[in-house]
């Protein structure tokens, strides 16, 4: 098998795991926490000193095409979330990898073929 034969059997092999994991949830975004002061006066979360904020509470936030957004995450949704934030960490990871055989390819092969 020569250089050019191995590349591309790297480069099905990456697109094969990117086709499996785009079957499962896949997320663009990034999960920020944090606690919140209610309106209760006197109440332990509107102390000057040591307040003790109400949560934690866990949200998605991404980029849409009408711009940010964020949405409240909870429980095994919260779980789903993570999970898909890394399956897309994955996928550009492959891309990039796909896209770097395909340089080399083009590189070692003046007629692209």
């Amino acid at each position: 098998m020569n250089s050019h034969q191995k590349l591309l059997s790297r480069r099905r092999k990456a697109l094969s795991g990117i086709r499996r994991s785009i079957l499962k949830i896949v997320v663009r975004g990034s999960i920020r926490t944090h606690g919140n002061i209610c309106g209760t006066p006197g109440y332990r979360c509107k102390r000057k000193e040591n307040p003790l904020l109400h949560g934690p509470y866990h949200y998605l936030s991404f980029r849409g095409s009408r711009g940010n957004h964020s949405i409240m995450i909870m429980g095994e949704r919260k779980r789903k979330v993570e999970q898909g934030i890394r399956n897309y960490k994955w996928i550009m990871k492959e891309l990039k990898r796909i896209s770097d055989i395909d340089f080399r390819m083009l590189r070692n092969d003046p007629r692209g073929e």
